[in-house]
């Protein structure tokens, strides 16, 4: 029948002539219609007209003979095919296309282009067309049906894939390019970039979009990534896994337009520059494994990352300019610069496990806590200290910061005021605490108390004495044993 293999038409309870011959099966007669039965009756009974297409068209039955009134018959046939196009590089095996590209060719806006699961991936670059949708069935998304080959786009309108697993060929898995509104919608999908960055998007409308959803992804080598955007438009990461198991170092880039993510895990680098951004909410970005800093944003750009988990192994979790803005996240890297930039933290938790290490950020207002190794030196000569003991603890609520130290050791060769040093952060406004010294050093003269004093824009505390009758001074080095404890606060 016109327009599909393997239709059949069955007639029920058809009786034409019982001492005839037996009716012809499937042969079409010299006008192309199909006989459905022969003997006596002239002319033989066959099918008047109409064709058997896709959807629900008609097929007219009728015969006539000398002593029968002529009988027509008009039914529709219901069509169950799963789309009106259905891809199989078989023949005669369900499809009525053998490849992807002829069936997007023939389909038109709103209809739906159905792949069956294949053993082999389908090795096609295609031009996708504005409205007709590329599908499999979502089981199918992990490797039964697979395209590898570039996919190009630059229309305006909208082209939804999906349950689809897609392989890069040496090149893009797609391309969005051009000036229109185009809009790609990958759902359910998985990509294995195996030899090349997957999207590339460079579309100068700013309706442009490639959004992905609910799928998942792997860069399986090194020196590729997911996304390189010089689009104005925006590309979005929803509920993905975009996995690194290559542990390429190669960040993903957008230098105009964004890249908006919101629950997802992200596990490459992600660069701002030009007039890029970056949004992300309630997501991991997390490049630790291969030891780089997640995210970078340029001067110049924006970001905005709230609910968020970064790290970056021994390298800075997040390097960010003074228009980002990180809120209410996780951040934990070894580097002794865990955050650096001039943005902004808002009530950031920091993990520092490692000594000596701080947050290299203009504006903060976080919370944090860590430890670090305090020190105690001459001011004139620094000398050698020997330690038994040489612990320091640290919180900070925004700009104010909270240190611990306990300190002991049996000998000290410096000379010059007494030093504590390794603070956390630098001191912008000198504060006072409390301070427990327990020695045989000699205090300043006509002191009756030592209290620890900062010294603004450094990381240091001098200790100085003070009591009645007396202008008081700095308590001086001693070689010999200490006990120290002490507690301040300061500004930074």
């Amino acid at each position: 029948m016109a327009g599909f293999e393997n239709d059949v038409v069955v007639g029920k309870n058809l009786n034409f002539d019982d001492d005839g011959p037996k009716p012809h099966l499937g042969i079409l007669n010299a006008a192309g219609k199909l006989p459905i039965g022969t003997g006596n009756l002239s002319p033989t009974p066959e099918v008047l007209g109409g064709s058997l297409t896709s959807p629900n068209n008609s097929i007219t039955f009728g015969y006539s003979s000398p002593n029968i009134t002529a009988v027509v018959n008009t039914n529709v046939v219901p069509d169950l095919h799963t789309a009106k196009w259905i891809v199989n590089p078989t023949p005669n095996m369900g499809g009525n296309s053998t490849t992807i590209q002829n069936a997007i060719n023939n389909a038109v806006a709103g209809e739906t282009v159905f792949i069956m699961a294949q053993a082999t991936p389908f090795t096609e670059n295609l031009a996708l067309k504005a409205g007709v949708n590329l599908a499999a069935f979502g089981c199918d998304a992990q490797n039964n049906v697979t395209i590898k080959g570039k996919m190009t786009y630059s229309s305006a309108g909208m082209v939804s894939i999906s349950g689809i697993f897609f392989e890069t060929n040496s090149d893009f898995i797609l391309v969005v390019s051009g000036s229109a509104a185009s809009v790609v919608v990958f759902n359910n999908c998985r990509f294995n970039l195996t030899n090349n960055t997957a999207f590339s998007f460079t579309s100068s409308s700013a309706s442009s979009r490639i959004f992905l959803f609910r799928s998942t992804g792997d860069t399986a080598t090194t020196g590729i990534t997911y996304v390189a955007s010089s689009a104005a438009g925006q590309f979005g990461i929803n509920y993905c896994v975009l996995s690194n198991t290559g542990a390429s170092t190669t960040a993903s880039t957008v230098s105009a337009g964004s890249i908006n993510a919101n629950y997802s895990v992200i596990q490459v680098p992600i660069t701002t520059s030009g007039t890029g951004s970056l949004n992300c909410t309630y997501c991991t970005l997390d490049s630790g494994a291969t030891n780089t800093t997640a995210v970078t944003v340029g001067s110049g750009t924006g970001a905005s990352l709230e609910s968020c988990r970064l790290g970056g192994g021994t390298a800075s979790a997040a390097s960010i300019a003074g228009s980002a803005t990180i809120t209410n996240s996780t951040v934990s890297s070894s580097n002794t610069n865990i955050l650096t930039g001039a943005g902004t933290l808002n009530y950031v938790a920091v993990d520092t496990s490692s000594t000596g290490q701080k947050i290299n950020v203009t504006t903060q207002s976080y919370l944090a806590s860590g430890t670090f190794t305090p020190t105690l030196t001459g001011a004139a000569v620094a000398g050698t200290t020997t330690y038994t003991t040489q612990l320091g603890n640290w919180s900070k609520v925004g700009n104010i910061v909270h240190v611990d130290i306990n300190l002991a050791g049996t000998a000290a060769t410096g000379t010059g005021d007494a030093t504590i040093g390794g603070l956390p952060f630098t001191v912008s406004v000198a504060s006072k605490g409390s301070l427990q010294w327990s020695s045989t050093w000699a205090w300043p003269a006509a002191t009756t108390m030592l209290i620890p004093r900062a010294i603004a824009a450094t990381t240091n505390i001098t200790v100085f004495g003070v009591g009645t009758g007396a202008t008081g001074g700095l308590l001086q080095m001693t070689n010999a044993a200490f006990n120290v404890q002490l507690s301040i606060d300061y500004q930074v």
